[in-house]
């Protein structure tokens, strides 16, 4: 699920740190461990790797899962630059979620990023957010403008509001939309991107207002396989970072919205497909996210 992020930092810090010798980028997989599970050798199994960190390194951790017991408090003892990447669409009602004790949370939605920095004002120690969605995969397989045009999504519709508003779209659309889950491999998703070629962005909360953030992990794996995304409207301030690469319509625009696409010839979608990709492998290469972001800045010395 987070492979296009962990793809996009590594090439990112890779291309930033290309001309300073000094520098390395490495990344480690934590397994999951529930509280019952944790014991002090696991503890001390789980943290290994963080053992070699030192001052003016770098720590990136990515997700919910387990933050609370990555000891970020230590490593910023030893003047270790602590990130906690979030992962998790945020509301009024819950603006914000990130460990006390870091020194940047780095997001995937500017929408998330203004909420946590409202909700965090009040605080001394409030860390620096950074905009660092993930970007442009190299290793993505290209999509197929299928001659029978198919309205894909790929992912469980069961979370959220998700579930009643596939089953409208269902009755409207019929064999048409197609729902894709368990695309873990690089083979799954080429089997599937030469099964498809437009695909459907729906949140968690679909069919409400138009101020949620925009489901960038979703995106990056979708544009970078040259596809099609027909997608809910999100937060404002999401949604311009992707304008001229997505197309945006309500629910109950969607099915109309697929029908045009539909109706075009395969050449047709096959050229708006490739327009949209070029918008974002100009704009989101990972190079080009880490320096709009001032990560460089990060990385002092020769």
């Amino acid at each position: 699920m987070y492979r296009p992020l962990v793809q996009t930092l590594i090439a990112g810090a890779s291309a930033t740190i290309a001309n300073r010798s000094h520098w390395q980028v490495k990344s480690h997989v934590v397994p999951y461990l529930s509280p019952a599970e944790v014991n002090a050798t696991t503890s001390r199994t789980r943290w290994a790797a963080l053992a070699a960190l030192r001052a003016r390194d770098i720590f990136v951790w990515i997700g919910i899962a387990s933050s609370t017991a990555v000891p970020f408090k230590k490593l910023q003892e030893r003047g270790v630059l602590t990130v906690y990447y979030q992962t998790e669409p945020h509301s009024e009602s819950w603006p914000c979620e990130a460990p006390a004790t870091v020194d940047e949370v780095w997001d995937y939605s500017r929408r998330n990023i203004a909420l946590c920095v409202a909700n965090m004002s009040h605080r001394s120690n409030r860390p620096t957010f950074r905009y660092v969605p993930p970007g442009l995969l190299d290793e993505a397989p290209p999509a197929q403008q299928h001659l029978s045009a198919t309205l894909a999504f790929l992912g469980a519709t069961l979370f959220g509001n998700r579930s009643s508003c596939w089953q409208w779209l269902a009755a409207r659309l019929g064999k048409r939309l197609r729902r894709v889950n368990g695309t873990w491999t690089r083979a799954q998703a080429a089997r599937v991107g030469r099964q498809h070629g437009i695909y459907l962005n729906l949140h968690k909360s679909c069919g409400g207002e138009a101020t949620q953030p925009l489901e960038s992990f979703r995106f990056s794996q979708l544009l970078s396989s040259s596809a099609i995304v027909v997608s809910e409207p999100c937060a404002e301030i999401d949604e311009a970072e992707y304008r001229g690469m997505a197309l945006f319509a309500p629910l109950s625009a969607i099915p109309a919205t697929f029908e045009k696409l539909a109706n075009l010839t395969r050449n047709e979608r096959r050229r708006l497909a490739h327009s949209h990709a070029q918008a974002f492998a100009h704009k989101f290469t990972p190079a080009a996210l880490f320096s709009s972001a001032g990560v460089g800045a990060l990385i002092s010395g020769p």
